[in-house]
């Protein structure tokens, strides 16, 4: 396996139980179909909340190409902003693996810590536990209590199982050869 960068020297290192490749000599990484979202959940248990808000709005993402090569399939990768993190992922059509040069996947973790309210999750959880609370205590009659019950789940479900939209982005480039 060659790097993008034209290097040949892969080890396999572990975010959390996620298997990456890593560059030996340029040090970048490269992520399987779905291993990022993995390896930055585990990295931060609260940036799975994130993806929600970065990667809802598909016409936002601008795709170039790229002279870089995946190193499974030997086709161009693509050039894809991570949302306004200033990190540009290279992503390839064919197996939507992701290279990350030098220290980008820190910047990316870094630009999660800061843009995201990490008390959005807590903020969720607290409002489910009050409102099943509501359920037997609240001032309303019990179908509204429950309607509300079921509506903040619902919320939740939305905000956390939409579909992910970065595949979609990846899935919607332009095949080359």
């Amino acid at each position: 396996m060659k790097c993008p960068n034209n290097h040949e020297s892969f080890q396999e290192i572990k975010f959390g139980n996620v298997k990456v490749d890593r560059c030996s000599e340029c040090e970048g990484l490269w992520f399987n179909h779905d291993e990022l979202r993995q390896a930055k959940d585990v990295q931060d248990e609260y940036a799975k909340w994130f993806d929600v808000d970065l990667w809802k709005d598909e016409k936002d993402f601008k795709s170039t190409s790229s002279t870089k090569l995946c190193p499974i399939d030997n086709v161009p990768l693509y050039e894809i902003d991570y949302g306004n993190s200033g990190v540009k992922i290279d992503a390839c059509k064919t197996c939507q693996g992701i290279w990350l040069d030098k220290d980008e996947f820190k910047h990316l973790i870094d630009y999660i810590k800061k843009s995201y309210p990490y008390d959005l999750a807590f903020n969720y959880t607290k409002s489910i536990l009050e409102e099943g609370k509501e359920i037997f205590t609240g001032p309303e009659s019990l179908k509204s209590e429950i309607t509300d019950f079921l509506l903040l789940v619902k919320l939740v479900q939305f905000k956390v199982f939409i579909s992910p939209t970065l595949t979609n982005v990846i899935l919607n480039l332009p095949l080359t050869k």
